[in-house]
């Protein structure tokens, strides 16, 4: 009965190893595949892309293009074309000349003199 027993053991022990072996030969195959797969995905070297220098060229054309629809239409509708103002701040004299004194002692507070 001891042979037996141990027979059945041994049976066990040889049906889990070759469960175990053919788990090991579906991962290497899994392995392989996917080692493939990184090689053909390494293999396509991505470049830099060189942007086309003459798209900003492109673009302002565009610009002054649409510009001109802008006072074309400004004109049609009879009102007149946008025009540059200047403007220009007036300053004082005086308060120029307590600025300056101020800076020439070195005062750190600015315009406060004490």
């Amino acid at each position: 009965m001891a042979i037996i027993a141990i027979y059945h053991k041994l049976r066990r022990i040889a049906n889990h190893l070759e469960n175990l072996q053919a788990e090991i030969i579906l991962l290497q195959q899994r392995n392989a595949s996917l080692k493939a797969q990184n090689e053909a995905i390494s293999k396509t070297r991505k470049r830099k892309k060189i942007p086309n220098p003459n798209k900003r060229f492109i673009i302002i054309s565009e610009a002054l293009s649409a510009g001109e629809e802008a006072n074309t239409a400004q004109e049609e509708n009879g009102l007149p074309a946008e025009d540059i103002v200047e403007v220009q701040d007036e300053i004082n004299e005086e308060d120029s000349e307590n600025d300056n004194a101020n800076i020439s002692r070195g005062n750190c507070m600015g315009h406060f003199a004490f």
